[in-house]
Parts: C-alpha cells; sequence; structure tokens
C-alpha cells in the first residue's frame, strides 16, 4: 500500500497536553465516502423509456417517463433523494390510448410538475400541469393545444414568470420546429401563440434568456445541411429571432442538450455522427453568431455521447450524462473549464451492473454539484437512478489522519491512501 503525505495543516499545542510519548495519537477518521447510489425505483413492466428529471426544493427527484408495455405516461416523485425507500409515489396520469412519449418535465412554482409529452394515438402534443406535486389528486389539467397534423413527438419547455408553459415542439406534418407560448398556466386557451422557427428538424431542446426569452436548439435533418441550429428569439413569442449553425459539419446536433452560461451563451453537448464523438459547443456570444465558437471532443476513443444531457456547475465547467455506444453503458463527463478543452476532464462509467444501461439520460446537479441521473436500463426494461456521491462520481481515497510530537509540538499528518 502506497501513501502519499499531502499538504498538511498543523496546530500547534503544548507538549504537557498531548504527552511525553513520540507517538501520541493515531485517528483514523473520515474515511472512504459511501458508494454512488443506484437504485431502479420503478420496475413494474417495460418502463423507464425517455425519462425526463428535475428535483424538488428538498433535492428529491421528480421523474416524467414512458411505459411502453401499457402505453402511458408516468410520473414519479421521490420520497428521499436517491429513490431508495422501494415505496415512491408513481402515478400514471394519463392512460389514454398510446402517451408519453419523450416527455420534457419542469416544476412550477408550488413544485407540481408541468410535462409537454407525445400522443402517439392521436398524433397531437399533449400538456400535463399537476394538482399537487404527486399528480395523485385524479384531477390534473390535460389538453392538448396543438390538434391540427401530426405534432409534438419532440418537445422541450420552460415555464415563465408569470407561470405559463413555453413549449418548443416537432410539426412532423409540416417538417417544422414551433414555439407556443401558452396564454394560461394549463395552456388550455385555446388561442396561444403559436409560432413557426425553424424547418427538418429532429430533436428538440431549448431554455430561457435572462429577459425570458427563447433558446433553441436542434438538429437539421436536411441532407445538405445535417447540422446543429440554433435560434436566439428577440420577444417572448418568437416573432423574430437569429438564426446560426454554429458547428456546420455534416452530421452535427444529434442528441443535443442546451443550457446557457451567465453571460446568456449557450452551451450544447450532441453527438457528432461523422466522428461518433460526443461534442461540447460553447458559443462566445448569445446568439452564437461569432467565428470562435469554442468546439471540443473530450472523449478521444469509442462512439460516445447519444442521448446526453448536460448542466453546468458552480464554476460554470460543463457535466454531462451520455451514453456510451461502444461500452453499452452510462457515462458522466466533468469538465476542468467551460470549454472542455483541458487536459484534467474526468470520466466515469458508475453503472456497469447490466449489459446494455444508460439510454435517454436525463441529467441534474443536486445542492453540492453531485450528479444526479435519470435512465434507461435496456437489459431488464426498467427505469434507474444514479445519484453521485462526489462531483465526478468517482470513489475518493481512503484518508488517515495521524497525530505525533515533532519538537515539542503536535503535528496532524493527513495521509492519502491510493
Amino acid at each position: 500500500m502506497h501513501r502519499r503525505v499531502v499538504p498538511r495543516r498543523k496546530f500547534p499545542v503544548p507538549l504537557r497536553y498531548v504527552g511525553l510519548a513520540a507517538l501520541v495519537l493515531l485517528l483514523c477518521r473520515g474515511v472512504v465516502r459511501a458508494d454512488n447510489s443506484i437504485t431502479a425505483p420503478d420496475r413494474n413492466g417495460t418502463t423507464g423509456l425517455y425519462p425526463s428529471l428535475e428535483l424538488d426544493a428538498g433535492g428529491n427527484p421528480v421523474i416524467a417517463y414512458y411505459r411502453s408495455d401499457s402505453g402511458n405516461l408516468k410520473i414519479m416523485h421521490c420520497n428521499d433523494p436517491n429513490c431508495a425507500g422501494d415505496d415512491e409515489s408513481i402515478e400514471s396520469v394519463d392512460a389514454t390510448g398510446t402517451v408519453g412519449i419523450n416527455p420534457a418535465l419542469k416544476l412550477d412554482r408550488f413544485g407540481y410538475p408541468v410535462v409537454s409529452y407525445y400522443d402517439n394515438t392521436n398524433g397531437d402534443l399533449k400538456v400535463l400541469h399537476c394538482n399537487d406535486p404527486d399528480c395523485s389528486g385524479g384531477d390534473d389539467s390535460i389538453t392538448s393545444p396543438v390538434t391540427v397534423g401530426d405534432v409534438g413527438f419532440y418537445s422541450d419547455l420552460f415555464v415563465d414568470v408569470i407561470h405559463h408553459p413555453n413549449i418548443a415542439f416537432y410539426d412532423t406534418t409540416n417538417d417544422l420546429i414551433k414555439f407556443m407560448r401558452c396564454n394560461d398556466d394549463d395552456c388550455a386557451g385555446a388561442n396561444e401563440t403559436i409560432t413557426a422557427v425553424g424547418v427538418e428538424a429532429q430533436f428538440v431542446t431549448m431554455a430561457p434568456d435572462s429577459s425570458g426569452f427563447p433558446v433553441i436548439a436542434w438538429r437539421n435533418t436536411n441532407p445538405i445541411f445535417d447540422t446543429l441550429w440554433i435560434i436566439h428569439c428577440d420577444d417572448f413569442d418568437c416573432t423574430s429571432h437569429s438564426d446560426e449553425t454554429p458547428d456546420p459539419g455534416f452530421g452535427t446536433g444529434l442528441f443535443p442538450s442546451m443550457v446557457l452560461d451567465d453571460f446568456g451563451n449557450p452551451v450544447v453537448s450532441y453527438k457528432a455522427l461523422s466522428f461518433a464523438d460526443l461534442t461540447i459547443l460553447h458559443c462566445n456570444d448569445p446568439d452564437c453568431d461569432g467565428a470562435a465558437e469554442s468546439i471540443t471532443t473530450p472523449i478521444p476513443t469509442g462512439s460516445t455521447g447519444a442521448w446526453s444531457s448536460v448542466k453546468l456547475d458552480s464554476l460554470g465547467n460543463a457535466v454531462v450524462s451520455y451514453y456510451d455506444e461502444s461500452d453499452d453503458t452510462l457515462g458522466i463527463l466533468r469538465c476542468n473549464d467551460p470549454d472542455c478543452a483541458g487536459s484534467g476532464d474526468t470520466i466515469a462509467m458508475p453503472d456497469t451492473a447490466a449489459a446494455d444501461v444508460g439510454l435517454y439520460t436525463s441529467l441534474e446537479l443536486d445542492e453540492e454539484g453531485n450528479p444526479v441521473v435519470a435512465y434507461y436500463n435496456a437489459t431488464h426494461g426498467n427505469l434507474k437512478l444514479l445519484h453521485c456521491d462526489t462531483p465526478d462520481c468517482l470513489p475518493r481515497p481512503l484518508l488517515i489522519a495521524a497525530g505525533v510530537a515533532e519538537g515539542g509540538l503536535s503535528v496532524t499528518r493527513i495521509y492519502e491512501v491510493e
């Protein structure tokens, strides 16, 4: 066993207080941190596809997901941060036909779930607004604000400052990305504002800027372009907007996930098909219209980056969950600079219990900056939840504190055991 002395703090204490022996104290304390928590909180049927995760005010996960064998939308509200109690609240809130594919979940000001999702039976975009944190009241609001054509297979949403849902979605019939700003809390007014903002789309991710104006990213599937597109709306209804392709390489923009940094500049994780790599774009302006955006591929080997989800830590560095197709497993990337351009990024593969696990990831960070990830176990057909015990999901070494008398003083040495 190798011991490496790391920087230490000295606490001078008169020798009479520690005794005359050369070795006066041995403290084994603060030992190895607990392992990451990995649970399967819903194992009933083939369930857990396309999860969308938020954390409530207590740090407990709230997850919207699809159960494929019964074809319905489910909402889970865990009663602990690890979903480990085996008595989580699980509700089938919409079981009318085949519904619930690709849900997007946010919590309103009361912590009640708001979800956009796809009605496969009718080809409609649907919006759920629960009237309690568990969606257990039985009289939750479920509306279909857009019913013309086949719409809503891909969607994302946020709830604005006046508590109305704002939803970006794909119109399959017209091959358009559209933005809808609801005029009430439930999207029930039948006269929502809907604007076409882009064409030939797949996968949608959205975030509001500091003014509440939408920023929307998607993959343009036109065979001439086949690339990531980003628009930045100039108003609440997105009646005008910028339109940029910051990574014009062919086959970029698959499975995008976007957040905005403290300056309102987009940070997007996605897969580049041509290189089979997880890619991180960090724009240097809110519209991504410069010529020097940072584009990096921080994982050097394998086919990575499917179903990515990105958040920023307290330093503005990206933390990304993704599916590693080379190993059929969940991956966690933690960058050590805002552009993921350094050499000290960490990569963890914390769940190796199944042959194929880690699809459809959805990531949040807890109050300590530790990743919480909902994802799908394809081997067993169930929902899984990872709650890391460290910011990089990697184990920490054993620490030993030893107090020894040196030259009339008590000195505490901290050893890191590798």
